[in-house]
């Protein structure tokens, strides 16, 4: 299936039909498949190029007119008929917003991103983002429809792709995340494919060391942060924050970095748990947190604690420098823990290192307390908290329960009795990354 040869003013197509770029301006970019779509078939479109000077990006969508007689706006939100537009994360009918919040904001999609619509048997509209199902858009589509995509904004050209692109595009996440998470699987090797060079080329990544080694003027930049394309606003602010700490660079590894807000983990589509260890444990991803990954210490070989277990701490803002001098965590030094704690307890617990599979819990208040940030680009005052997320020793710490007076489980996928992983062994851990979460944005 290729785009109709009837398309917006500024649209050009390209390998027969198949890509479609628009040529100047910000709008005017909409195309229509040449066919209906049928019932069940996933109609889908790679973001090939992005141009970030716009704002606003692609959006996605059914039309019941035919393209031959379609008479194309200057974008699709003005389409009066029978249309069905999924725009940021709104769906629009005829140009009118329907529902709000559905699926990740399509703003947020990256350079080589999927996403697609499909209606099934029951007439149903979907989205999907990467190969996943977003759920149902809208109902009652008529029986002949015909796929459109808005080419709007940052997003300048895209190519139609079948479903088998789509599983390469995930088999490479899977296998970045596997590297990231320490999750071993075998895959077979008809399904590997060449990582993207935006991130993941050695070769890049080397001539940019070497680069660095030349003392050129003015900062050089990692090879990622020319890439960022399409920018996410929630870790530009997380990363705003870190910046008014005053925390050494060397420390850090930018190009490591993974932001987990709402809109990012769902266009991943990241598995909220993983495993990882000997023997194995599970542990949560920091959901609603942007994490900024460390520079592993010289004294540490990645191979000895490749089956280590993964774990969270929170700290006060004041911890963190002192604790990435160091090296190491820190006890928490007599937290308080309101009404629900045991006194009795407080001081054995300000003598040991605190940690939990979860940052639902390790990141709470109680451990991480809130301090006030005021961001100098939007003016506003947000809440920050930090944590850190580890490598721990298997058999290094003993579990125990939460310590919050908690009824309810506070992570659904943990006891309330195994929260606490809790260690006075030296170089039981090693530090993996520091997360911030912001609130009040």
């Amino acid at each position: 299936m290729e785009f109709h040869e009837n398309h917006g003013h500024n649209v050009q197509l390209l390998n027969g039909g198949f890509s479609a770029r628009r040529m100047s301006g910000y709008n005017k970019g909409l195309v229509v498949c040449s066919k209906p779509l049928p019932r069940g078939q996933l109609f889908q479109v790679r973001i090939d190029k992005l141009d970030l000077k716009w704002t606003s990006s692609l959006r996605i969508g059914v039309t019941t007119q035919s393209p031959e007689k379609l008479h194309f706006p200057s974008s699709s939100l003005g389409l009066q008929k029978s249309a069905w537009i999924i725009s940021e994360d709104f769906v629009f009918f005829g140009g009118i917003k329907v529902k709000s919040h559905y699926g990740p904001n399509l703003d947020s999609l990256h350079f080589c991103h999927f996403v697609g619509v499909m209606v099934d048997s029951e007439n149903r509209l979907h989205l999907y983002v990467n190969g996943i199902d977003q759920g149902i858009a809208a109902t009652d589509i008529p029986p002949v429809c015909y796929g459109l995509v808005d080419i709007y904004g940052q997003c300048e050209q895209v190519m139609i792709v079948n479903s088998n692109d789509d599983q390469n595009h995930r088999v490479e996440y899977k296998e970045k995340a596997d590297k990231d998470t320490g999750v071993k699987e075998k895959k077979k090797k008809s399904q590997t494919i060449e990582k993207s060079v935006i991130k993941n080329c050695e070769y890049q990544n080397t001539c940019s060391r070497f680069l660095a080694t030349l003392g050129l003027p003015g900062k050089v930049l990692p090879w990622s942060s020319y890439f960022s394309l399409q920018d996410c606003k929630y870790q530009n602010t997380c990363s705003r924050f870190l910046a008014t700490l005053g925390l050494p660079v060397g420390y850090f590894v930018s190009e490591h970095n993974v932001c987990f807000c709402e809109a990012c983990h769902k266009i991943r589509a990241d598995e909220p748990y993983f495993k990882k260890g000997d023997p194995p444990r599970e542990y949560a991803l920091p959901f609603g947190w942007c994490r900024f990954s460390l520079r592993l210490p010289n004294k540490v070989d990645p191979y000895n604690i490749q089956d280590w277990h993964i774990a969270f701490h929170g700290t006060r803002l004041g911890a963190v420098r002192r604790i990435l001098d160091r090296g190491e965590l820190l006890p928490p030094d007599g937290i308080s823990l309101g009404s629900g704690g045991k006194s009795g307890k407080a001081d054995n617990h300000s003598q040991q290192v605190m940690l939990s599979p979860t940052v639902r819990y390790a990141g709470c208040a109680t451990f991480a307390p809130r301090h006030e940030f005021n961001d100098s680009k939007t003016q506003k005052i947000l809440q920050a908290r930090v944590a850190f997320q580890v490598y721990v020793r298997p058999g290094s710490y003993t579990s125990g329960p939460q310590r919050l007076g908690a009824v309810e489980p506070i992570d659904l996928r943990f006891s309330n009795s195994e929260l606490e992983w809790l260690t006075k062994e030296q170089n039981s851990t090693v530090l993996h990354s520091v997360l911030v979460r912001l609130e009040g944005l």
